[in-house]
Formats: C-alpha cells, structure tokens, sequence
C-alpha cells in the first residue's frame, strides 16, 4: 500500500512538471517614432516559418502577438 502511495504521489509530481511547460509565447511592445511619441492605428505583421499574423497598434501605441507556436526543431 505504501509503495503504491509513493508512485502515485510520484506520477502527479511528474505529470504536474509536463503541464507546466511553456509551449509558446507572446512579443508584445510600444511602436514609437523618432521623437518617441507613439504611433496608433499602425498594422504589424509578424512571419514565421508556417504562419503569418498581423495585429494593429492601440491608441497607446503598444501591440501584442499572442498564443505564438514555438518554432520546431529538428
């Protein structure tokens, strides 16, 4: 019974660590011209290897691509 207590209190302290892996990310930043005042309304495109996104700045100039695939490696 003891035995079988530790394997099961082993097994969701491992299946715990795979959940909490990041399988992505997010880029997100302030588009600014030179005189750092920012810029709304500016369309972004961000291209990767299989997909091509596109976002639109805010009013305070900030964007953000989110749920973003990590890139395979092989």
């Amino acid at each position: 019974m003891k035995r079988s207590v530790v394997m099961l209190v082993l097994f969701l302290c491992l299946a715990a660590a795979a959940v909490a892996q990041v399988q992505g990310g997010t880029i997100g930043g302030t588009v600014q011209d030179e005189q750092a005042a920012v810029l709304p309304g500016v369309t972004l495109t961000l291209q990767g290897a299989d997909a091509t996104r596109e976002t639109v700045t805010g009013a305070d100039g900030s964007f953000r691509f989110s749920t973003l695939r990590r890139a395979r490696t092989s």
